[in-house]
């Protein structure tokens, strides 16, 4: 389940320079994401262009999975990741919740805490803490499925106004609940499966995350179906 709606230089060509650092070579990678809003900033509110940032250019991957399996070829880009995360982000460049969905690509079950962490930390931004989920759902191991099932049941009561909209058509974002349930519908997973359905069953769920639910339930694995109008 990779980012939908959102590569194509040989490495040998320069994505990454011989004699960089593998902070340098994370940077790079990061900007190589295909999608072309990827959280450059410290102020959420405003992110910065590469030029305010003084970057150069870089050309785009065209697909995700060109981006993950160079990301994985990177020796230590989870730690760099982690460590970025220990950070400000003006101090890195980029935004925590683009670092935290970049695990869901390259982490293990060393990022699964600090992932944990972010999704329960209401002090965190609602774009980080849904990075997290998605990340959780990418690396799932049985610790990271445990985490988003145990949020799902942390957060009772409908509706749920982690994020200010269930489901805001406009901005495309979901509730906290109702991405971990997105998440954990997409998973090949019977403890994932059986908390799904189990909220499927609950009256207080707005009608159009419940039809957006079935569809994930009944799409082929690794389909994104769209969500309902």
């Amino acid at each position: 389940m990779k980012p939908h709606g959102w590569w194509m230089l040989p490495v040998a060509v320069g994505l990454f320079t011989a004699g960089c650092s593998p902070e340098d070579e994370v940077v790079l990678w990061l900007r190589k994401s295909p999608r072309q809003f990827y959280g450059l900033a410290a102020d959420v509110a405003r992110h910065l262009t590469e030029e305010e940032h003084g970057w150069r250019p870089v050309e785009r991957y065209e697909s995700w999975e060109r981006w993950e399996r160079e990301g994985r070829r990177i020796r230590g880009c989870e730690e760099v990741l982690l460590g970025f995360l220990e950070r400000k982000p003006e101090e890195t460049g980029f935004s925590r919740w683009f670092i935290a969905q970049a695990l869901g690509f390259v982490g293990t079950e060393k990022s699964v805490p600090v992932l944990i962490d972010i999704m329960g930390d209401a002090n965190e931004s609602d774009q980080a803490r849904s990075a997290a989920v998605y990340a959780l759902g990418e690396i799932a191991t049985p610790g990271a499925v445990r985490a988003l099932v145990e949020l799902v049941k942390e957060l009772e009561e409908w509706p749920d106004k982690a994020i200010d909209e269930l489901s805001d058509e406009e901005s495309g974002m979901y509730s906290l609940k109702v991405s971990a349930l997105i998440t954990l519908a997409s998973l090949d997973d019977a403890e994932a499966r059986r908390t799904v359905e189990a909220e499927l069953r609950n009256p207080g769920m707005p009608e159009r995350d419940r039809q957006y639910l079935k569809n994930h339930l009944t799409a082929p694995q690794g389909e994104v179906p769209p969500p309902p109008g």
